[in-house]
């Protein structure tokens, strides 16, 4: 890896870092005045069935890859939150259709340093729909010839995705996206083709939640969730139900 890319990288990393820092000191603020869920973290792993989109006479096959990384959740409040992850990406590429010049990646796998940013609203305990972006940063290029290298790809790389999650506040979370490539990855004109090619492709994984909880409301602070405090505005204890004492009006 070259030392300007790696400066690009660190820099964009930096970035990312000092938002999700901003976000989360914000959601720190809540006051359990209602159910709420904290700021939530864990690893993922998925598989991604990629086939690059050419406009061109290339016709690609679509092949299973692999990813890995860790993601960060930050609640926005009213069914919102905000989720920035770190992936690094094996993409499997192959190639159907043969001819010189060769056509970019046409056996090869492409292993990417990748940064999704979702906006995600949340469907009850059950869903969450997500969509967002991420930025796509070549790491390295393996194919048998060692024809490619990361210098036949664009530095950086942008896409469009969205998906769904299945039990989102859950440890265990199942989840599938699709990417949508926007920035030409041919960074070699016409000595690998000139067809313009962009990433595309199917991801379906698990996440694994290490830390976060939900939080119940206690208006009064007393400890005792406000489902169950018969004296919501007043500090008691759980012998009775809230209140203070048993002589105290449940409605104040």
């Amino acid at each position: 890896m070259s030392a300007s890319r790696g400066s690009t990288v660190l820099c964009a990393v930096s970035r990312v870092t000092a938002l999700v820092s901003f976000a989360a000191s914000a959601a720190a603020a809540q006051v359990p005045t209602r159910d709420h869920y904290t700021v939530s973290a864990g690893v993922l792993g998925a598989a991604n069935q990629s086939a690059f989109r050419v406009e061109g006479p290339e016709v690609y096959t679509a092949k299973t890859g692999w990813s890995a990384g860790a993601w960060l959740n930050v609640p926005l409040g009213f069914g919102f939150s905000f989720e920035p992850q770190l992936q690094y990406s094996a993409i499997v590429s192959d190639v159907s259709t043969a001819g010189t010049p060769r056509a970019l990646l046409d056996r090869a796998t492409a292993n990417y340093l990748s940064a999704p940013v979702y906006l995600k609203l949340h469907i009850g305990r059950v869903l969450a729909l997500s969509v967002g972006g991420q930025v796509d940063y070549p790491i390295s290029v393996t194919d048998a010839p060692n024809y490619w290298t990361t210098d036949s790809l664009a530095l950086i790389s942008a896409a469009a995705t969205g998906g769904v999650e299945l039990f989102p506040h859950s440890r265990v979370t199942l989840y599938g996206r699709y990417v949508y490539g926007m920035t030409n990855l041919n960074a070699n004109g016409t000595a690998a083709g000139s067809s313009k090619m962009f990433n595309q492709g199917i991801h379906a994984g698990v996440k694994m939640k290490a830390i976060g909880k939900r939080v119940y409301a206690d208006t009064d602070g007393d400890g005792i969730r406000d489902a169950v405090d018969k004296c919501k505005k007043v500090v008691g204890v759980a012998r009775f139900d809230g209140c203070p004492d048993a002589a105290v009006d449940p409605k104040r």
